[in-house]
């Protein structure tokens, strides 16, 4: 997915996160939530320590590999919500939480992510490519929509 869509899909988790917190008057750890939502959304990236030079990525991890395996995310998402008090708990599980979902994105385009290990084959649904304007906005809309849902019910 690109840069743009992982923001606008992790924002409508952003609102499914702290929604509920907000509801219940929770003020401060619903901004928390959202602002940990908002930094993960592309932390799988930007964790390869990358930099362009002449229109060219050059990155210290290659690009969708050891950063973009579940695993890791997944066991940062389950320490933060057990150990963490309220409100970092909030903002660091957002954190993770976005991070998966940017693994989410990236595992229906062509190139995949590595999923059994962080070594491993990449793996993919090829459901769309990146960069596609309308998958991307489908997409979107489908996590804007759950979101909705989810926040809608949640309290």
């Amino acid at each position: 997915m690109s840069p743009t869509g992982h923001k606008f899909t992790a924002a409508a988790l952003a609102l499914g996160w702290a929604m509920p917190l907000y509801q219940a008057g929770l003020y401060l750890e619903a901004a928390m939530a959202a602002a940990g939502v908002m930094l993960g959304a592309r932390a799988p990236d930007w964790a390869e320590i990358s930099r362009w030079v002449d229109d060219k990525r050059y990155s210290l991890i290659p690009h969708r590999g050891p950063t973009h395996w579940p695993g890791t995310w997944i066991i940062g998402l389950v320490l933060s919500l057990a150990y963490l008090e309220s409100p970092l708990r909030e903002a660091v599980s957002g954190f993770f939480a976005a991070a998966l979902l940017h693994l989410a994105m990236d595992i229906m385009t062509p190139t995949g992510i590595p999923l059994w290990h962080p070594f491993d084959k990449k793996r993919s649904f090829k459901v769309y490519r990146s960069g596609s304007f309308i998958a991307e906005s489908f997409l979107t809309l489908i996590c804007w929509a759950g979101a909705a849902v989810f926040a809608s019910v949640a309290v």
